[in-house]
């Protein structure tokens, strides 16, 4: 497609805690649609039900709560709704979403279909200004219509997102900003980054579906990755934390991306590409050792830590060419983990 939208994604800044913002402060998490794709099929056989209609319940609540709690988007009693809903317009194709088409109801070339039909619901009764049940068809891929029917209840706006356990708390008084090292590729439908089509999802998206899927049944097929050993939180939780952690650990192997280690400084260059740049978090390596087996002991510090502690996991198993156990102790504010050879005992 032609490159004939202004794309907004540069106000997107990085922190010198490992976090993207944008211009509110709101923290995000930069993914391939790929990466996401490959990380929501692997979570969502996770379990006994479907859960798409969780992730369109986060995304509609969360983006709810951004246009409702930001002036910018406040709808005008009288003059100027138009200029509101052509910056909502932007919203979508510089956050990476695809196109909304208000009028029609049509969301073309959604970056996934349930992430896409909920924020499609949010806008819409953020605009509007009343509440809807949505139904939604696939058109094909590159095509979704949305259907809408008015309720008659008067529902208040959904709430701030709620924190995971192991989430480590964003302190937005002590953050200093500077421009993303990215470079992307503006596209109509939003922006490619390398040589992937790429996303800006914001974290409490990604809470609000934790919170709503926690103790929920899982597949009863369902297998744990060997080695991972966690600490420091309820076994409810940690049973979803490790079902996160396989999800990206899935999504980083689908990948092709090499890594070779010869020093503590090619490990902290991957953490840096793979997981801090991406606005997942800070991760300091406290010790690393290739004598006697390679080890890596790190300190995470991350809104998202299950997403940090999958990548390392595969990272470090690309680079050794061998699965490892990874011991992680959520402590507060942070998590340790220590990654290492699987012992062998051979017969």
């Amino acid at each position: 497609m032609a490159n004939e939208l202004p794309i907004n994604q540069f106000e997107v800044r990085s922190t010198n805690t490992g976090l993207l913002v944008d211009e509110t402060g709101t923290g995000l998490m930069l993914i391939s649609v790929n990466e996401f794709q490959q990380w929501w099929r692997s979570l969502e056989s996770s379990f006994q039900s479907p859960i798409g209609r969780k992730l369109i319940y986060a995304a509609s609540d969360d983006e709810e709560y951004f246009l409702a709690t930001n002036p910018s988007y406040n709808i005008p009693k009288w003059f100027g709704k138009k200029k509101i809903v052509q910056a909502m317009g932007l919203r979508w194709t510089s956050m990476g979403w695809g196109l909304h088409f208000p009028d029609t109801r049509r969301i073309q070339s959604p970056c996934h279909d349930s992430l896409s039909t909920g924020i499609g619901l949010a806008h819409h009764e953020h605009v509007e200004q009343q509440r809807y049940r949505m139904e939604w068809r696939q058109i094909n891929s590159d095509l979704i219509e949305m259907d809408f029917t008015n309720r008659a209840e008067n529902i208040p706006i959904a709430p701030p997102a709620p924190s995971p356990e192991w989430a480590s708390p964003v302190d937005l008084t002590d953050i200093h900003t500077h421009p993303i090292e990215h470079e992307f590729e503006p596209r109509s439908f939003g922006f490619f980054w390398g040589q992937q089509r790429s996303i800006f999802l914001p974290i409490s998206i990604l809470h609000r579906l934790f919170d709503s899927i926690i103790g929920r049944p899982f597949n009863s097929e369902q297998h744990y990755r060997e080695g991972i050993q966690v600490t420091g939180i309820s076994e409810q939780s940690s049973l979803l934390f490790l079902t996160l952690v396989q999800s990206s650990a899935a999504m980083f192997q689908s990948s092709d991306y090499s890594i070779f280690l010869q020093n503590q400084g090619d490990w902290e260059s991957h953490i840096q590409h793979n997981v801090i740049s991406r606005g997942c978090g800070h991760v300091t390596v406290d010790d690393f050792s290739l004598e006697d087996g390679p080890s890596s002991c790190m300190t995470v510090h991350s809104p998202l830590p299950t997403f940090a502690v999958g990548l390392l996991v595969s990272m470090w198993e690309r680079a050794h060419g061998s699965p490892c156990i990874c011991d992680v102790e959520i402590i507060p504010n942070s998590l340790k983990i220590h990654l290492r050879p699987r012992s062998v005992e051979y017969i």
